[in-house]
């Protein structure tokens, strides 16, 4: 095996370790100490992989949103808005349907993130996959004229967020139909 294919399945380990921790003890409560002995590995190498805790979670954020902006690329680029949101709840739910916890601590990372970086002009991965979706289907009058798409399309993550939020919380009801019922409502309103 070579030098690079040993790094990364030693990168690959202690990531897996650090999940397994996270989500036994939290992010914060979490101990590098138990992420390593878990892994096999020395504190040097958590530290070498991963500079803290939150580059694990930042990692995880990356591959959670190469999941959705992939099942985004895949629809034509005229799929009506409705079924966008239908292909976003259920990739959002495939991918964290069995993490509540570490969906609100990736959550809570990404907002934290998001929050100190946010930019109209740069609109990367999802965000910007999903704001191009709300611009063509404003353009093909499917929103109402006036609201500005990009807006639209950051809050509907917001509110998929929230649904996630809630759900973390009491995941007795389906992400999916979670997701679902909220993007009813983000298109129809609450009024029958």
């Amino acid at each position: 095996m070579s030098r690079a294919q040993q790094k990364l399945e030693t990168r690959q380990r202690v990531f897996e370790a650090a999940l397994q921790v996270f989500r036994a003890q939290g992010v914060q409560e979490a101990r590098i100490e138990d992420i390593t002995a878990l892994a096999g590995v020395s504190r040097g190498s958590f530290y070498f992989h991963f500079p803290t805790r939150e580059a694990v979670l930042d990692e995880l954020l990356e591959r959670a949103e190469e999941d959705l902006t992939r099942a985004l690329v895949a629809l034509p680029g005229d799929t009506p808005l409705a079924q966008v949101m239908e292909t976003m709840a259920l990739a959002f739910a495939e991918r964290w349907k069995d993490e509540p916890r570490l969906f609100v601590e990736v959550g809570l990372y990404a907002v934290r993130r998001t929050a100190t970086s946010i930019s109209v002009q740069q609109r990367p991965g999802v965000r910007g996959e999903l704001g191009q979706r709300f611009k063509s289907a404003s353009q093909r009058g499917e929103l109402r004229p006036g609201l500005p798409p990009e807006v639209l399309a950051d809050f509907y993550l917001a509110n998929s967020f929230t649904v996630g939020l809630a759900w973390s919380a009491d995941p007795s009801l389906p992400l999916a139909e979670a997701l679902r019922l909220s993007a009813h409502l983000f298109l129809h309103g609450a009024a029958p």
